[in-house]
């Protein structure tokens, strides 16, 4: 028992610990840009509708807003399912000729309460985007 003390203590004293640390503070910053992408979404007034046409098998997002927002040319909905994250969906859509509207077609969502979250996307080659914001909303799509 002494031996095996002895020598957790020897690699405890000689490991590098410098992983784990990067590993928390790689996510805490995660953590806080979520944050701020959140509180920004709730700044401008940012509230998706989440809608579904099952006849076409169209995903809807419109966008409710105090004041007038840059319009991405594509959202992205994350559809976090609510116990295995096997079956989380990212969907991108695309801006519709309506204003705050964007449109995408889907396969299949369950009919369960979602966590969703929506970001804007822009082309990579895009100049003077805005800040990304996000928006977090509950959703069952039945």
């Amino acid at each position: 028992m002494v031996v095996a003390s002895i020598i957790t203590l020897f690699i405890a004293i000689n490991s590098s610990n410098s992983l784990v640390r990067d590993d928390y503070y790689k996510e805490g910053l995660a953590i806080n840009t979520d944050l701020r992408k959140v509180t920004l979404a709730k700044e401008l007034g940012i509230e998706p509708i989440l809608s579904i046409n099952s006849n076409n098998k169209t995903l809807t997002v419109r966008l409710k807003t105090k004041d007038s927002i840059p319009q991405p040319p594509m959202l992205l909905v994350r559809f976090i399912h609510p116990f295995d994250e096997a079956f989380d969906m990212d969907i991108p859509l695309q801006k519709t000729e309506q204003n705050n509207t964007w449109q995408q077609q889907y396969n299949r969502i369950d009919t369960l309460n979602w966590n969703v979250e929506v970001t804007p996307m822009y082309p990579a080659n895009f100049v003077d985007a805005p800040p990304k914001w996000k928006a977090k909303v509950k959703f069952n799509p039945s």
